[in-house]
């Protein structure tokens, strides 16, 4: 049978359109909130926390967050990791550029990102980066106007930040 003849028995299911507010009743919406303020904003992006837990997938506080980078021309100065967590960032939408360095040792607060092993990857969208604890790491950085990312991050990840001054260090393309 054609796929676009149509047999009598069989009902017809309109496609709609992914909204919140339809799809409440199924499940949540990983998008950027239309109706919460952001938790964090700087010049290179805006952050919505805490937009989604995982209930049900046996952790206790990770949840989901929602992160738009804007484009800029800052240099790399800082690098930052978590200590007590692991963190995933899944593109959504834009190009970016993830600057990454090896995790150093998480029971040492003096320790530093290892420059000579500093790595910028290109984010084209087509798959996300897990982050284990005290992979050193920065905010993606913008290739498009902008880019948005789903984060797998735990609850508290604000109060497991541990910065790190570098560089400067200018990316380029290619």
């Amino acid at each position: 049978m054609d796929v676009r003849e149509r047999r009598d028995d069989m009902k017809e299911l309109k496609v709609q359109r992914l909204h919140e507010a339809v799809f409440a009743p199924y499940g949540t919406l990983l998008a950027q909130p239309r109706e919460k303020n952001p938790d964090l904003e700087r010049e290179d992006l805006t952050a919505w926390m805490n937009i989604c837990d995982i209930e049900g997938l046996d952790a206790k506080k990770a949840s989901w967050a929602f992160l738009t980078v804007h484009r800029h021309k800052s240099p790399v100065t800082t690098l930052e990791r978590h200590l007590r967590t692991a963190e995933a960032f899944v593109p959504l939408e834009g190009q970016s550029v993830m600057v990454v360095a090896p995790p150093s040792d998480v029971n040492n607060v003096d320790a530093r990102p290892d420059e000579a092993m500093i790595r910028a990857f290109y984010l084209d969208g087509s798959s996300g980066i897990f982050f284990p604890k005290g992979v050193w790491h920065w905010a993606p950085f913008a290739v498009s106007e902008s880019a948005s990312f789903l984060l797998l991050v735990n609850g508290d990840v604000g109060d497991d930040i541990d910065e790190k001054k570098v560089g400067p260090i200018a990316l380029r393309l290619y």
